[in-house]
């Protein structure tokens, strides 16, 4: 066998042949859409794999839950407040926009179940459709302060060209809420890897082993006091930025409903930039 390298840019490329039977890309960025690689995976898709193919990834998901880390907030955000004795607040994110930091989170963090924000099928998607917005219901885990709100994404592996669904057993993953047992920190991939299974996978959140991807930190400029059974609602909507189309806008809306039945806060709006 021979393997040829064709070298240039996929969307002017042409191949010595007409279709391929797989196509494998690593073109996942930070919050999975960040450098938007995926559109150029798309645009081979639909000039080159042959009707039947498989996609390596096939299916992507983005997730979204909320952590409590006092100390991360502090090492992170007011670290600025006091540095070696001089007050350099002007570096915090004050403005409209805030920054998203990039970053691993350890799972004890994470105070909330996690949503399911936006499910990418490889196979049929878009170039626009990349653009998303999502209602998302948190429930807290345990009495805390929400300090953030945290995005991670899991990829998936399919031996066939059909993808599931979202309510697809082989991607249920546990919801940390802090506890470190044995069960909370069981290797993501194990759970991906089932005999009964079509799928294989690995997960970026911080109940897996540590990626480069990290996860993606929203911090809140004021803080949640949840008790355990509180919802947060809200919507979350991400788009290429105008200024460079690499790089993320993300705006989150939210309020919180207290389980006491106290009436739910006000209605809160926080835009974030990826770059």
């Amino acid at each position: 066998d021979v393997i040829t390298l064709v070298k240039g840019k996929i969307e002017d490329l042409e191949l010595p042949v007409d279709k391929v039977d797989i196509i494998v890309s690593e073109w996942m960025g930070y919050f999975l859409l960040f450098e938007a690689m995926l559109d150029s995976v798309l645009v081979a898709r639909d000039r080159f794999l042959a009707p039947g193919g498989l996609l390596a990834p096939s299916a992507s998901y983005i997730y979204l839950t909320a952590i409590s880390d006092e100390e991360y907030i502090n090492d992170q955000i007011n670290y600025w407040d006091s540095v070696y004795g001089f007050k350099m607040t002007a570096m915090k994110s004050t403005g409209l926009v805030i920054e998203a930091d990039v970053d691993v989170v350890p799972a004890k963090s994470v105070a909330a179940s996690r949503a399911l924000i936006a499910e990418i099928d490889h196979g049929t998607a878009t170039p626009a459709a990349l653009d998303f917005s999502s209602s998302f219901t948190l429930v807290a885990t345990r009495d805390s302060m929400i300090h953030a709100f945290l995005g991670y994404f899991d990829v998936a592996f399919a031996r066939s060209q059909a993808t599931p669904g979202p309510s697809h057993a082989e991607l249920t993953l546990p919801v940390c809420d802090g506890d470190d047992s044995a069960t909370q920190q069981v290797s993501a991939r194990a759970l991906w890897k089932q005999p009964e299974s079509s799928m294989n996978g690995f997960t970026t959140g911080p109940h897996g082993t540590a990626t480069h991807w990290k996860q993606t930190v929203f911090v809140l400029r004021e803080p949640i006091q949840a008790k355990q059974g509180d919802e947060v609602r809200g919507q979350f909507t991400c788009r290429k930025s105008t200024t460079n189309p690499r790089e993320l806008d993300l705006d989150i809306s939210y309020y919180h409903l207290p389980k006491d039945g106290t009436g739910q806060t006000a209605t809160k709006q926080l835009s974030y930039q990826l770059r």
